[in-house]
């Protein structure tokens, strides 16, 4: 594996240079759209195709409240569910293809719900 990195605001972006996409964890949409176009520029010096699949992992929270962070600054999907279509929708116009989320409980039943929920409040309100 041979990897190039690429420093941007403190932040460390590993690329490898065999992979086919790339898969941050944790970014807010802000974040990643500002990365995403140096990590295609590095594939392209590197003399890749630079169009990827970007499959991003996040923790999973559904709230009753609205949180106090703008969805595009968020870091997790966390928040109600309004809050979890726009972040969803940043997400997607950020450049992201394929979202891992996470519900980051040992709880099976728990987790299961959360998806669920997802599945049935979130996504058909994503477009």
């Amino acid at each position: 594996w041979r990897c190039c990195t690429m420093q941007k605001k403190r932040s460390r972006l590993w690329l490898v240079a065999h992979g086919s996409g790339w898969h941050p964890l944790a970014l807010s949409p802000q974040q990643l759209a500002e990365a995403l176009p140096g990590v295609k520029q590095q594939l392209l010096k590197a003399g890749r195709s630079a169009d990827i699949p970007v499959a991003l992992r996040t923790p999973l929270e559904i709230t009753k409240q609205a949180w106090e962070r703008p969805p595009e600054q968020r870091r997790t999907l966390r928040g109600t569910v309004p809050e979890l279509v726009a972040m969803m929708r940043a997400y997607r116009d950020a450049g992201v293809s394929h979202l891992i989320i996470d519900p980051n409980s040992g709880d099976v039943a728990y987790n299961r719900e959360m998806l669920h929920r997802i599945a049935k409040d979130v996504l058909p309100r994503v477009g």
